[in-house]
Formats: structure tokens, sequence, C-alpha cells
């Protein structure tokens, strides 16, 4: 009986004795990702340190992050991964608090300077002429400072405010909090104040970089684009990496922290594991994103910098004069050819193949899981409602969409043909780009749908009623023939599949694909600003205490649909930057942009299954109480209930 129980300090801190199979394999992601992020990490700093071109203020904020990063992973290998694999019971629980105390406060160092970073190249873009007075090398001192003070006392609030302490749980596989007695609380006040100021810092961090990025694109559309301009917008994307992977996490850190049902611990797995992720990403950026470094590492010649570009020969000025005079009369002699944009090389390089074959795979991958969706809301009573209506309308224009990346897009990309005719690759973005434009405009109405669900759950019937649901998803259909439309019969619009490019090719820019494109950037902008207001909503309903099955149930859904604005929020903002470059870093995100938007049906797919515990029992051939009662309903049989239920059986409520 609980009431038997004594109270043991930091028995949430041990290991379970026996390690399982999930323990294991958890515990081994933890270990990889956080040494991969070790490994990455410490080579960011040897290559600031090298190259000349990160001796400014953005490569001195990026090397204290990044040494904030490598404190953090570095607690994860030596104690985070090791005890979940063991799950060991004889170890103190200082130890525990001692990793969370240390490793918090590097990670938090990391956050903060992140923020510092998204501002370094708001100034860069926006003032370029008062950068090099804001950001002199003393207040860049002072700057990194500050960041490692302030941290010092929001890790002694934990320790000094009474009954605050959290530390690692080899159970929980994540941070949690540590009673200093037998109490009914299972939080943190110190902790759930400042998770939740690092979600409004993240999310003011992503305004900032949404500035920067309509600054950008204003500058591009001006043609007044310099080199040290370029090298920004660069070291721009690199920093906004961080604010996608860093969303995901805190979402779910905020939504189930320290919940210990299957679901909530699910998301903890996945919460935890993202914020390690994200330093992976972070010291990945800084390679893909700079020709500098990756020539560095190749053991090429590294092109001129912006800082040493005057030292440039005379000689070597007439050089270049004279091949780009080569080149402008090569140009001037060509004839033209339409559709020339949308043919192949002829013969397939490495690179093509693995392009091609990435995205024939990602492809195949979310038309089969898609296709799967289609079957279990079909099949599983759990979505048989407007939910259920619009995912499953979605995902019939996200296995559309990917349809045509398998049987056109990534042959195309791997064998490199010049014999197809260009109307095929004007025919596939036609009808891909139909099927991907109705998945994106329906995703909005699933975010507004979850949005309603949660904030006015008495209103949601009367609103989204069977007629009403038929009306939008139809009208969705019916909007996006008119946008497809715009392309064709507007003149000199079209746009087509360039297996050159890995992308549909823009035939030097077409206004109508311009328009579209930022106009799904800022839907899906507004689509996150729901998601906020959802979120804020599940959190108020969640400190009330009023939470019934169907709360949690529309819980589940709304993580399952804040996913795609993640990875959809990465490629939008790829597109527009970068649409159509064809400088060596361009191409690259041009290639990530694409395979990210693939990426985003794949996590869709995917979602349906991960948060949904009625698909995982169906899959694993479980029945859940729940489960039984309604297939016992729809039979005609009354399901038998104890008078004495199981103790944690939800019993089911009818409607």
């Amino acid at each position: 009986m609980a009431t038997n129980e004594t109270f043991v300090f930091g028995s949430e801190l041990l290991g379970r004795d026996s390690a399982t199979g999930t323990d294991r394999i958890v515990g081994v992601v933890i270990l990889l990702l956080s040494l991969a992020a070790i490994i990455l990490g410490s080579f960011n700093i040897y290559l600031i340190k090298r190259l000349k071109i990160f001796h400014n203020a953005f490569g001195w904020f990026w090397t204290s992050r990044t040494v904030g990063e490598i404190g953090s992973n570095f607690v994860h290998v030596v104690y985070s991964g090791p005890m979940t694999i063991l799950q060991p019971t004889i170890i103190s629980p200082s130890m525990g608090i001692a990793a969370f105390i240390i490793g918090y406060f590097f990670a938090c160092h990391a956050c903060v300077m992140h923020q510092v970073v998204s501002v370094n190249r708001m100034v860069a873009v926006c003032f370029p002429i008062r950068y090099r007075f804001i950001f002199t090398k003393r207040i860049c001192k002072l700057l990194i400072a500050i960041c490692w003070i302030e941290i010092v006392f929001v890790i002694l609030s934990y320790l000094v405010i009474p009954c605050q302490m959290v530390g690692y749980s080899p159970t929980l596989y994540e941070y949690v909090f540590v009673k200093c007695e037998p109490m009914e609380r299972d939080f943190s006040y110190v902790g759930t104040a400042v998770n939740r100021f690092c979600f409004c810092v993240c999310f003011a961090t992503v305004i900032s970089d949404f500035i920067t990025l309509m600054k950008i694109i204003q500058i591009k559309r001006s043609g007044v684009q310099t080199k040290i301009f370029k090298q920004d917008v660069r070291f721009f994307c690199q920093t906004s990496i961080q604010n996608i992977t860093m969303m995901i996490a805190l979402t779910m850190v905020v939504v189930v922290n320290n919940k210990r049902s299957s679901s909530g611990v699910l998301m903890q797995i996945f919460a935890f594991d993202t914020l390690i992720l994200t330093h992976v990403n972070n010291a990945l950026a800084l390679i893909l994103f700079n020709p500098e470094v990756r020539a560095h590492i190749s053991g090429k010649p590294s092109p001129p910098t912006v800082e040493d570009s005057h030292k440039v020969t005379r000689k070597q000025t007439a050089e270049w004069a004279a091949q780009m005079a080569k080149v402008v009369s090569h140009i001037g002699n060509e004839s033209f050819v339409f559709g020339s944009e949308l043919l192949g090389r002829g013969s397939p390089t490495q690179t093509y193949r693995i392009v091609g074959f990435v995205v024939f795979t990602l492809s195949l991958f979310a038309l089969l899981i898609g296709s799967y969706n289609l079957y279990l809301i079909k099949n599983m009573h759990i979505f048989h409602n407007a939910f259920g209506s619009f995912w499953a309308s979605r995902t019939i224009g996200e296995v559309g969409s990917n349809f045509v990346h398998v049987v056109y897009s990534g042959p195309m990309t791997i064998l490199q043909p010049t014999i197809i005719s260009p109307s095929m690759g004007i025919a596939a973005f036609t009808i891909g780009y139909f099927f991907a434009c109705h998945a994106c405009v329906m995703h909005q109405v699933v975010s507004v749908n979850r949005m309603v669900a949660v904030c006015f759950p008495l209103k949601y019937r009367s609103i989204f009623t069977k007629r009403i649901c038929k009306l939008l998803i139809a009208i969705c259909w019916i909007e996006i023939v008119f946008v497809i439309l715009s392309y064709l019969v507007i003149p000199c619009q079209m746009v087509g599949y360039s297996p050159t490019l890995y992308e549909p090719m823009e035939r030097d820019f077409s206004y109508v694909g311009t328009t579209v494109n930022r106009f799904c950037f800022c839907v899906c902008f507004a689509t996150v600003i729901a998601d906020l207001v959802t979120l804020v909503k599940i959190i108020q309903i969640q400190r009330s205490g009023k939470q019934n099955s169907r709360f949690l149930r529309d819980v589940r859904f709304f993580c399952q649909t804040s996913v795609q604005n993640v990875t959809m929020m990465i490629a939008l903002t790829m597109v527009v930057v970068v649409n159509n470059s064809k400088s060596s870093s361009g191409v690259l995100m041009q290639i990530f942009a694409f395979d990210t938007l693939i990426l985003t049906h794949v996590n869709n797919a995917l979602a349906l299954i991960i948060f949904n515990p009625e698909v995982r029992a169906r899959i694993s051939g479980r029945i859940l109480p729940q489960s039984a009662a309604e297939n016992s309903k729809r039979s005609g049989r009354t399901p038998s209930v104890s008078r004495h239920p199981v103790e944690g059986t939800i019993p089911v409520l009818q409607q």
C-alpha cells in the first residue's frame, strides 16, 4: 500500500536495478548523440581558431555557445548515458543532482548565447554600417561574461530556494523534480519558470530571425548584394537552424514534463534527445553553410575572405576578368532552348546519384507510411471525426506529392537524361505542387481545429459539423486548382522540376511562384502563432487540474499537428532565401530545402503512430480497455464491467 511506503529522498534519481531493452536503447542514443556533439563541437572550436573568417564578434559568440554545448554533452557522456544503460541503484542521488547542475549550467549558457548570436545576425543585416560600432571587442567580451554570470544565479535559485532541486532520472530519461519531503507536488517552481522563460525567449528569437529574413529578401530584391552581405546570409542560415529543434524540445518539455504515462515518457525521450540533437545541428551548420570550412577540410585553397579580399593581386584580377569575359561571350553565343533548365546533364555524377537516391528513398518512405495512415484512419474509431477527416485529406495530398517524386524527381536526378521533353518536368511540378499545396493548406485547417478543440471545447461540435468539414475540405482542394492555373494562364510563369538544381526551377524567377512561396511562409508562421495560443491554453488547463480523457486526447492530437511546423518553417526559409541560386552554398541549401519538405511528410505520418497509444496498441496486437469497449459497442454487445475495476484503468464514458 502507498500509505506504508517510507519516503526516500532522491528515489526519483535511482535506476530500476535491472535495465530493460528500452533503457539500453535510450541510453545508447543519448550516449552516441552526446559524443557526436562533443566531437563536432570541439572541431568547431578548432575551425574558429584557425580560420580568419570567424575572427570577429560572430566567431566569439559562436565559440562561447559551443563551449556550453560541449560541457552539457560531456555530462551526458559520463553520467546520463551510462546511468540509463546500467540503471544502478547504489549511486547517491546527489550524483544526479550534480549532473543536472553542471549540465544545465552549460546548456542554459548555450541557449542564452544563441539569442545573442541571433541578435548579432539581425544587426549585421539590418544595420551593417553600425555593426562594427555596436559589437566592439570590449562589448563582445562584456556580453559573453554577462551570459556566463547570469546563469550562475539561475542555477543557485534551484539550490537556495527550498524544495526546488532537480536531477537526472534514468527511469524517466530526463531531468525531474526531486521531492524534499512527502508531497503531492511533482514539479519545481523554479524549473517551471525557467522552462517557460526559455520558451518565450526562443520564440522571441524566431521573431528576430523573421525580421532578419524579411530584410534579406528586401536586399536580394534590390540587387545590391556584396560579399559581406552573402557571408552574413550564410551566418544567418546557420544560426536559425537551432530555433527549429529547440522549439520542438521546449514545446514537449512545457506540455508533458515529468508525466509518467506511456505517451508522456515517449515525448520526454523525444524532448531530451532533441535538445542534444540541437547541439549536433549547430556544430554541423558551421561546416555545411561555409565554403571556407569545406575547403579547409578537403585541403583545397580557401576562397578569399571578406577581410583579406584587398590582398588579391592585379595579376589575379586580370585572370578572373579574362575568365569572366570568356563566360559572357560563351553565353552570348548560346541559342535559347525552351525548357533547357529542366533537362539533365547527360552523365550523372556521384553527387546526383546520392541526392536522387535520398529524394527517392524519403518519398517512397513517406508514400508507404502515408498510405498506412489512411488505412488507420479508416479502420480506427478514434479518428472518425473532424480531425481524422482533415488529417486524411492532408495525407492524400502528401501521398500524391511524394508519388511524383518516386516516379519522376528521384529517377530524373539519378539518371540525368537529356532526351525527355521539358513538358514532363512542368507536368511533374504541376501535379506534385497541386497535392503538396493542398497538404500545406490542410495543415493550417488541422491546426485551427486543434486550437478550437482546446480553447472552445463546448463550441467544437457546433463549429466542426460533418457538413462544414466536407465544405472546408472541398474549398481547400478547389482553391489550389486556381493557384496551379495561375502558373499556366499568366504568361511566362511556368515552373518545372530541375534535376541539376534538385528542386522545382523558377525560370530566372516566376512572379506567381515568388508570391505563392512568400504567402505559404506567412501562413505557416501564422500557424505557429495559433499553435502557441493552443499551447498556452493547454498549460493553463493543466495547471488548473481540470483534465479528462478527451482533453488528454486533444493534447496528443495537438502535439502531432505541431510537429510539421518545424520542418516546414526550415524548408520555406531556405526556399525564400536561396531559391534558384547557382552558387555552391545555394545549391546545398536547395537540396536541404527540397528534402526537408519531403521529410515534413514523413514526420506527419510518423506523428500519427508515435503520439497515439491506440495506434501503437493496434500495431503491437494489444487491445486497450477503451478500444475493447468501442468494439463491443459497435458490434451491439454491452461490455461486462467489473464492480471492482483494475487499478489504473480508465472507465469508458458514454457520450
